[in-house]
């Protein structure tokens, strides 16, 4: 797995459950990140990396809000992110909205 004992992994406020469990078995600490309106706050989730940090979940569209990032938003996030971050995971699960992002 990416995340080791101590390392941390930033989830949206509402997301799916999987992210934050699997963290959690791998013993990483999970950093949530409150929504805005509903949306995964993405300037929230910059704000929260840490060097500690090793994985960055989002769900889009979010699961159960059904609210997404457009693909300028997440280009821009993916500009903003340190090297030092293993994966940003990109989790598209409802077919019907994919090409929204």
């Amino acid at each position: 797995m990416l995340i080791d004992e101590g390392d941390e992994s930033i989830v949206s406020e509402t997301s799916f459950g999987w992210y934050k469990s699997v963290t959690a078995i791998e013993g990483g600490k999970i950093v949530v990140v409150p929504q805005v309106n509903l949306r995964v706050n993405l300037p929230g989730m910059l704000e929260a990396i840490t060097e500690r940090t090793k994985v960055i979940w989002i769900c889009n569209p979010n699961n159960p809000t059904g609210n997404y990032v457009t693909h300028d938003e997440l280009k821009d996030f993916l500009s903003k992110v340190p090297n030092h971050i293993a994966v940003v995971a990109f989790d598209k699960p409802i077919p019907s909205y994919n090409n929204k992002v």
